[in-house]
């Protein structure tokens, strides 16, 4: 962002620099306008002098004179407005310059606030209720024991017709992160350059570690979907690609191994954390069960 800031500001400087200054161009103005003024008034000096004005010739020395008085304030005034619309040049130039810096930080900041407005999209009831029926879906259907005495607060159906073996909860969660993965990578075009409107670090931050195991889980159901419906979920390959290279990129730094597939033991804790921190979307639910207000 201070790279981009820099930038504006070097490209303000050679805009600046092949303006003419003002002093020189203002100065040099009327020193040919005095010039001018001068060699007139001299002109009708000697002519006040001469045979002319003594011969009754005082309207060329009066026409002389104005000619003169005209001459220095036409190149004065010329002066004047060429240094006035310089100055308005320089102060637009600036406010140019200072909007696109101001532009390109917000984006950055815009990027982060809208993460943060998904991320409590991602963390509200009923999207915690969603998560809770996938995650009891893909326990059992990993063979993995979850105890829970609420496993029907998803708001759909516990006996759902699947659709390519997934369920309404997963369809969910992946619809949602299939739009993350537009607003990650379409591009829009401000200030003569290309932009995204979320940005990928973000994402990885703010998603990364809840949508790969999820990705992993479904893929082949995913890829099932994908080959028999082009336009479903044509983000989400790309997105778990992305996420992946990222920390792949980023073990390498540290210098340390990296396997982008999660173990079975991984996929385990994260279905049992998962199920921890999904059950709060069912508390008013079953907390009017047994009694307790909300």
């Amino acid at each position: 962002m201070t790279l981009l800031v820099s930038q504006d500001i070097n490209l303000s400087m050679n805009v600046k620099q092949k303006i003419t200054p003002p002093g020189l161009l203002f100065w040099g103005a009327v020193l040919v306008s005095s010039v001018i003024a001068i060699t007139t008034l001299a002109l009708a000096i000697v002519l006040f002098v001469s045979d002319a004005y003594i011969n009754a010739e005082a309207g060329l020395v009066i026409a002389t004179v104005g000619l003169a008085l005209f001459t220095f304030f036409l190149w004065f005034a010329a002066a004047l407005t060429a240094r006035v619309a310089h100055r308005e040049l320089k102060e637009s130039l600036k406010e140019r310059t200072q909007a696109t810096a101001g532009r390109r930080f917000a984006n950055p900041v815009n990027s982060a606030d809208l993460a943060l407005q998904m991320d409590n999209r991602f963390h509200s009831d009923r999207v915690l209720r969603i998560r809770h029926g996938a995650v009891m879906f893909l326990a059992k259907h990993r063979g993995l024991k979850i105890p829970c005495d609420h496993d029907d607060i998803s708001p759909y159906s516990i006996n759902q017709e699947r659709w390519y073996e997934l369920t309404s909860d997963l369809i969910d969660i992946f619809n949602y992160y299939d739009w993350i993965g537009y607003l990650t990578f379409k591009t829009t075009e401000m200030e003569n350059q290309e932009t995204t409107i979320l940005d990928l670090e973000v994402v990885q931050q703010k998603f990364g570690h809840w949508f790969i195991p999820y990705y992993q889980m479904c893929r082949e159901e995913i890829e099932a979907v994908r080959a028999e419906y082009p336009h479903r979920w044509r983000y989400l390959p790309r997105l778990y690609g992305e996420l992946i290279e990222n920390e792949r990129k980023l073990h390498k730094d540290l210098k340390k191994d990296y396997n982008g597939d999660r173990s079975s033991k991984e996929i385990k804790n994260f279905l049992q954390r998962e199920h921890i921190r999904t059950h709060r979307g069912g508390y008013h639910l079953w907390g009017s069960r047994l009694g307790i207000a909300p």
